[in-house]
């Protein structure tokens, strides 16, 4: 990873996003819904697949309980925000210590993902 420079008191380096859903099971539908939508917003504003971290259980879009099965909407009648993410971590895979790992750059550490 290149340091920052400084130019014209502008910073220049690369940008990252590590967007954490920290439940599962559909009663916690909202929390991987908002980084769906976060995701989103980053992925349209050009931030790049390989520059967003993903971690999420993955566990609502195809949920017996979702009404909409392949869909995750984050308000009502909203479009779908799961359709085109790309999830670096899900189930078991989406544990505290990968989260550490990937966060410090320790690829020896990463379990799964």
């Amino acid at each position: 990873m290149s340091k920052p420079s400084m130019s014209n008191g502008e910073v220049e380096g690369t940008r990252w996003a590590v967007l954490v859903a920290g439940s599962y099971g559909y009663g916690n539908y909202r929390h991987q819904a908002d980084v769906c939508h976060a995701y989103q917003l980053l992925k349209n504003n050009g931030l790049k697949d390989d520059n967003i971290v993903v971690f999420m259980y993955d566990d609502i879009a195809f949920n017996e309980e979702n009404p909409r099965p392949g869909v995750i909407i984050n308000h009502p009648d909203g479009d779908d925000v799961y359709y085109g993410v790309h999830k670096d971590y899900t189930g078991q895979d989406a544990s505290i210590n990968n989260l550490f790992a990937a966060i410090l750059g320790n690829k020896t550490a990463v379990k799964g993902g």
